[in-house]
C-alpha cells in the first residue's frame, strides 16, 4: 500500500519572520503603540473634523488592523497546525486577550462614526480617497472579517449602508458579491498569495475584485 505524501507545512515565518519570541513582542509592541497613536486622535472626533484629519485617523486604524491581522493569522495557523501544542494554545489565549483589549482601547472610533449624521459622514467620505489599491503581498491568511470589511468598503462607496461587520462567518454568508455591481473601478487588489486567491476565488469576490501582480500596472487601471 502507498503511503500518501505528507501535506506540505507552511511557512510561518512569512507572517513572523526571526526569532519567534522576539519578533512576536516586537509586533506586540508596534501594535500597542500604534493603539496609542490612535487613541490620541480622541480629542480630534468631531462633527466638523476635516477630511483631511479623518484621512489620517483612518491610516492610523488601518497601520494597527495590520499588525493585528498579522498576529492573529500567524497564532491561529500555528495552533492548526497542532492543536496539542500547548504553546501555541498559550499565545492564541494571549492573543485573543490582547486584541480583546485592543479592541476595546478603539471602540470610541466607531461609535463616534456612528453617531454621526448621514450628512456628515457623507461630507467625510467625499472628502476622503475614492480609489483604493490594496496590496496584501505580505497577508499570507484572509479571514472572513477581512471579507467582510472588503466588501463593505465598495458598498460605502455606491453610498449605501454596509451590512454588519460582528457577526463573522454569518455575515459573510448572508452577504451577495453582486451586490458590488460588476468589476469595481475604485478598488484594486494587489500581490495576491496563492491561499488567499483560493479564499477570494471561493468566496466568488474575483470576479468583482481585479487583482494584479505589478504596482504600476494596477494605478493605470484606475
Amino acid at each position: 500500500m502507498t503511503t500518501p505524501p505528507a501535506a506540505p507545512r507552511w511557512n510561518l515565518d512569512d507572517l513572523v519572520p526571526g526569532s519567534q519570541a522576539q519578533a512576536l513582542d516586537n509586533y506586540l509592541s508596534q501594535l500597542n503603540d500604534s493603539v496609542g497613536a490612535l487613541e490620541a486622535t480622541r480629542t480630534m472626533l468631531s462633527p466638523g473634523i476635516s477630511a483631511t484629519d479623518f484621512l489620517d485617523i483612518l491610516h492610523r486604524y488601518e497601520a494597527m488592523s495590520k499588525i493585528a491581522g498579522r498576529l492573529k493569522a500567524y497564532a491561529y495557523l500555528w495552533f492548526a497546525e497542532d492543536t496539542q501544542n500547548p504553546a501555541a494554545l498559550n499565545l492564541r489565549s494571549r492573543l485573543e486577550h490582547t486584541l480583546t483589549d485592543l479592541g476595546n482601547r478603539t471602540l470610541f472610533l466607531s461609535l463616534w462614526f456612528k453617531s454621526l449624521s448621514d450628512a456628515e459622514a457623507e461630507r467625510l467620505m467625499k472628502g476622503g480617497a475614492r480609489d483604493f489599491l490594496f496590496d496584501l503581498s505580505d497577508v499570507a491568511f484572509m479571514s472572513s472579517a477581512g471579507l467582510v470589511a472588503l466588501h463593505s468598503i465598495a458598498i460605502i462607496l455606491r453610498g449605501e449602508k454596509p451590512v454588519d461587520p460582528e457577526t463573522g462567518w454569518a455575515t459573510l454568508k448572508s452577504i451577495d458579491p453582486s451586490r458590488v455591481s460588476g468589476v469595481q473601478k475604485h478598488i484594486k487588489l494587489l500581490g495576491l498569495q496563492e491561499r488567499v486567491a483560493d479564499t477570494f476565488e471561493n468566496a466568488g469576490f474575483l470576479q468583482y475584485f481585479e487583482s494584479f501582480s505589478d504596482v504600476q500596472k494596477a494605478v493605470a487601471s484606475f
